[in-house]
């Protein structure tokens, strides 16, 4: 192979590379927001209306690592059902707490915009509820 053939291999390759690289979603897109962390790291994964999938994941000391791909086709819809099935019900069942865990973090669940008037459900101390909602959600991310 002559060095030319070689270097439009390497252009060929690269150029393919970007293709696969998927787009940031705009602001206006609707997103479902789930999060959690605390002193020592935090990870948040964020499902956009358009099918894109962010994933941060973060340890203390070290720089946070982003990940944006395609997530499957329906997956924000059924984030949203979770939401609208079970948001407003994990609200009202997170229980409060005298004070806050400070060595806990906080986890989170947000939609932007709302979701059947689900917006955010949070607690700063281990909650059921809480745990249970973040998890449905999450599970939306590997039904077929």
């Amino acid at each position: 192979m002559t060095r030319m053939h070689s270097s439009l291999l390497v252009v060929a390759l690269l150029l393919s590379a970007c293709d696969a690289v998927t787009p940031e979603p705009s602001a206006e897109t609707a997103v479902i927001t789930v999060s959690t962390g605390s002193f020592f790291g935090s990870s948040s994964t964020q499902i956009y209306a358009d099918g894109t999938l962010i994933s941060t994941n973060a340890s203390a000391g070290k720089p946070p690592v982003r990940v944006v791909q395609h997530a499957a086709p329906g997956t924000y819809a059924k984030a949203a059902a979770v939401l609208a099935a079970k948001g407003a019900a994990t609200r009202r069942a997170i229980k409060p707490h005298a004070q806050q865990c400070l060595d806990y973090g906080l986890d989170q669940v947000t939609a932007s915009p709302p979701v059947a008037g689900f917006d955010l459900a949070s607690s700063a101390c281990p909650d059921e509820a809480m745990a249970a909602l973040m998890s449905h959600v999450l599970a939306t991310l590997s039904q077929p």
